[in-house]
């Protein structure tokens, strides 16, 4: 398992990672590379998106570790696991 210091460079990496894979999909896309430039754009939004948003739960997790303890135990509680089972069940069956 990483570190707290590891997580956060790879993170950060990955925002700027996202931010060069937008910028070049954004400047080859008046080319003829439309195809590529509109993958590299959304590569590019989900991968910087992704990385902000764990960014943020990494520094939530260092300032409210008891709140991440709290979502944990109920992530795990047999009574949520049930309603959640049965949620999916009754979508699945209203979707079909």
């Amino acid at each position: 398992m990483m570190n707290r210091k590891k997580k956060k460079a790879l993170l950060i990496a990955g925002v700027a990672a996202g931010l060069v894979l937008q910028f070049i999909g954004i400047t080859s896309g008046v080319t003829r590379f439309r195809t590529v430039s509109g993958l590299c754009i959304g590569i590019g939004a989900m991968l910087f998106s992704l990385s902000v948003n764990r960014l943020y739960r990494l520094s939530y997790e260092k300032e409210f570790p008891q709140a991440i303890r709290q979502e944990q135990i109920e992530l795990a509680d047999e009574r949520n696991i049930q309603i959640r089972s049965r949620a999916k069940s009754r979508s699945g069956d209203i979707s079909r």
